[in-house]
């Protein structure tokens, strides 16, 4: 690796929050090659400011990766209504690098016809592919089962991912 690249992606934190309330945490010590160089930017200064090239980097690094670990939160409500699924968080495990965490808050999306939503879909079908493994504490499937109504993924896509519930290790 060229000096040039080792010091354009040298270890650093982004952090990233869109105009779509979507966190974005990015870890970057890569040997992938981008496109975008990558700058520190305070977190307090990219309040709602996602910007199209972090998409980008975001759905480049994607197509690198085949192994991710999903968790998924809920809002209480106050009985007898159900729960309300809000939050979708997503690392992506690269081996011998730092992973990347998204957080897709997803009652904060921006519309389904904007730049911002159509680039988070296109993120979200990628790491859904067929053949990439999903690990989650719990039935991924069922976790993300939760989510179509938001329309970022598919039960199509969900269909196709290797499920990995990790508390079948733990379970006698």
């Amino acid at each position: 690796m060229s000096t040039s690249h080792k010091n354009r992606y040298h270890s650093s934190t982004y952090h990233y929050q869109g105009k779509s309330s979507s966190i974005v945490k990015l870890q970057s010590n890569t040997t992938h090659h981008y496109r975008r160089q990558h700058h520190y930017i305070s977190p307090l200064e990219q309040l709602d400011k996602l910007t199209r090239s972090v998409l980008n980097d975001l759905i480049d690094y994607a197509l690198h990766i085949k192994s991710y670990t999903i968790d998924t939160e809920d809002q209480l409500n106050k009985p007898p209504k159900p729960s309300d699924p809000v939050l979708i968080q997503i690392q992506f495990i690269y081996e011998n690098d730092p992973s990347i965490i998204l957080l897709i808050e997803v009652f904060h999306l921006s519309p389904e016809n904007s730049f911002t939503f159509n680039k988070i879909k296109k993120l979200c079908k990628i790491i859904f592919s067929p053949d990439h493994i999903v690990n989650c504490w719990g039935d991924p499937e069922k976790e993300l089962e939760k989510f179509l109504r938001f329309k970022l993924f598919d039960n199509n896509d969900i269909d196709f991912i290797i499920p990995k519930n990790t508390q079948d290790i733990f379970k006698d």
